[in-house]
């Protein structure tokens, strides 16, 4: 997802500041499902990279045949150039 992400920011974005938050689920088979924005960054400029990084990593790998629940819920933060206590500029 890194990598996705990295790659679709663009450089007029290098200097932007903001956050983005996505949440989503991965069923069993690694596919995504329910994609959304919660928190927009009122940018598409760095929206849409937080966005694909997840787009373009889909399917995932398989959840493992452990994992007994309907789907895994998930939310990732993107941050864009916002110091984060204890970890520095993001």
């Amino acid at each position: 997802m890194k990598e996705h992400w990295y790659q679709l920011i663009p450089e007029s974005a290098s200097m932007k500041r903001g956050k983005v938050v996505l949440q989503f689920a991965i069923l069993p088979d690694g596919s995504v499902a329910g994609l959304q924005i919660i928190g927009s960054s009122n940018d598409t400029a760095l929206d849409r990279p937080a966005y694909g990084s997840i787009t373009g990593s889909n399917p995932f790998p398989p959840l493992p045949k452990e994992f007994t629940g309907p789907y895994l819920g998930l939310r990732f933060s993107y941050y864009y150039n916002i110091e984060i206590e204890g970890e520095g500029i993001r």
